[in-house]
């Protein structure tokens, strides 16, 4: 569900882990978000051999060449390592029937927005690809989002009124993975609460959205999810203090969040882009 496969090839890069780790270093960025180190547990020594045999993978690829004093980032990508050391971030993941369909970074400046998604194939050396998708602007990349938050779910809410749960509550509820903790809750739920747990049973639409901002070395993050099934859905609005709060889907929700995120955006004076970083827990 890339914006890849539709985009102009020549807006398009492929590049492995470890060389986009190469490159993030060559160019100083802030942090990038949820980029994970490819290289870890490697001494120093064998990090200089590795950076070596990087280096040089890209230049036989076109992505690096020797300039008169410095080495040269092949345009398009450089570009692309610009948008990706914004300090803003949006993750979207979008599941059906429990399997994964799409699971994505996109990166905003405001020119440009950028597509990253980390694909299955690899070297023999597990060296992971990822996929950079540049996108002309930032309106051109709200359908990505909304792919995540469809239209309104067809049956009436359950819900009959907004309700927080504690973030632990809400996550065993959700995952159902821990059973003896799930029946103890089972045990103490609201009403309002027992619709929500029979919504997340019969759900097979999922969508999550997690608005980033770096500040600092760290990512904070705010998180939005969803899950819609034949009697209704439910959004959701995760604060790791004051709880998730909860209520029935309403897709103009997300539409705020994502309205407020890309005004601030606008907002800024372009020097702010790639400056200061600012901080986000990722999960």
């Amino acid at each position: 569900m890339s914006v890849a496969a539709e985009s102009d090839q020549e807006w398009v890069r492929e590049i492995g882990q470890r060389e986009l780790f190469f490159l993030i270093n060559m160019v100083e960025h802030g942090g990038i978000a949820g980029f994970r180190d490819p290289y870890p547990g490697y001494l120093l020594d064998e990090l200089e051999e590795e950076w070596d045999k990087t280096r040089q993978q890209l230049q036989e690829r076109g992505l690096l060449s020797a300039g008169r004093s410095d080495l040269l980032i092949e345009p398009v990508l450089e570009a692309c390592l610009a948008v990706l050391d914004s300090p803003y971030a949006v993750r979207l993941e979008l599941k059906k029937s429990g399997e994964s369909i799409y699971d994505a970074y996109l990166h905003f400046l405001p020119q440009m927005v950028v597509e990253r998604v980390q694909t299955v194939n690899g070297d023999e050396e597990g060296n992971s690809m990822v996929r950079l998708s540049a996108i002309a602007n930032l309106e051109l990349s709200l359908p990505l989002i909304e792919q995540v938050f469809p239209v309104e779910a067809a049956a009436q809410g359950v819900i009959k009124q907004p309700f927080t749960l504690p973030v632990e509550a809400y996550d065993i509820l959700l995952s159902g993975s821990d059973q003896e903790k799930a029946r103890t809750l089972s045990t103490r739920l609201s009403p309002e609460q027992e619709s929500l747990k029979a919504l997340m049973k019969q759900a097979e639409f999922h969508g999550r959205m997690s608005l980033m901002q770096r500040s600092g070395p760290v990512w904070r993050q705010q998180i939005i999810t969803c899950g819609i099934g034949v009697d209704g859905g439910w959004i959701a609005r995760r604060d790791e203090e004051q709880g998730v709060r909860v209520e029935n889907y309403r897709r103009k929700k997300l539409g705020l969040a994502v309205k407020t995120l890309v005004q601030d955006m606008l907002a800024l004076p372009k020097t702010n882009f790639g400056g200061e970083a600012h901080d986000e827990d990722q999960d």
